[in-house]
């Protein structure tokens, strides 16, 4: 059984290749939904993340403002779930 998905989205026809929301990587596990967007340059990085068993519509973003303790350390556990999840799909693709 799996316990979370990933999900990457690039949009190659409509933004230019700089814009945030153009790229998206993104984890959910459990009662958790982590999200990266950036720009392929590197620039404009953000970052979301929601506790959906108390926040089912997703619309308080977590790391918004002075995350807690606690948030920041979710963060930190699913970035490095979902940034080895995608070193081990593209070793798979090379």
């Amino acid at each position: 059984m799996q316990d979370h998905t990933i999900f990457s989205y690039d949009d190659v026809f409509f933004l230019p290749p700089g814009a945030s929301g153009g790229h998206i990587r993104a984890i959910r596990e459990g009662d958790w939904t982590y999200a990266v967007y950036f720009g392929l340059d590197g620039s404009g990085l953000e970052y979301e993340l929601y506790n959906i068993k108390t926040d089912l519509g997703q619309m308080t973003n977590l790391l918004h403002g002075k995350p807690t303790r606690d948030t920041k350390q979710e963060w930190a556990r699913l970035h490095k779930i979902l940034t080895d999840q995608l070193v081990v799909v593209d070793g798979a693709r090379s």
